[in-house]
């Protein structure tokens, strides 16, 4: 529990530090959430190999807010890992505001 809470600050601070503006015309919400999630893998304990498979479930942009809400799934060899959800949630600039993950580590190993 305690290394979990430890994984979950570490996480915030490193969104604090890697916080930036990121869209252009060019880039989509979905590639910048991908983007985040790469940057923010080792914080969550996550191998490349972990993130590798990962799709985009869902998104939508509030008309209320702006702020777009990107959903990630969690694959491995092409099948989807239960419970392997990642939701990121971005500024109208694509700044990083908040990201959750209950993707699993290690899938790779034996």
């Amino acid at each position: 529990m305690i290394h979990k809470i430890f994984v979950i600050a570490g996480c915030f601070v490193l969104i604090l530090l890697c916080n930036r503006p990121v869209r252009s015309a060019e880039t989509t919400a979905a590639d910048i959430a991908l983007r985040h999630l790469a940057e923010q893998r080792q914080a969550l304990g996550l191998t490349e190999a972990d993130i590798a498979d990962v799709v985009v479930s869902d998104y939508y942009t509030s008309d209320h807010t702006g702020v777009t809400h990107v959903y990630l799934r969690q694959r491995y060899q092409g099948i989807e890992v239960f419970s392997g959800n990642c939701n990121i949630n971005l500024a109208p600039d694509g700044t990083l505001l908040s990201l959750g993950s209950d993707m699993v580590p290690n899938l790779a190993r034996p």
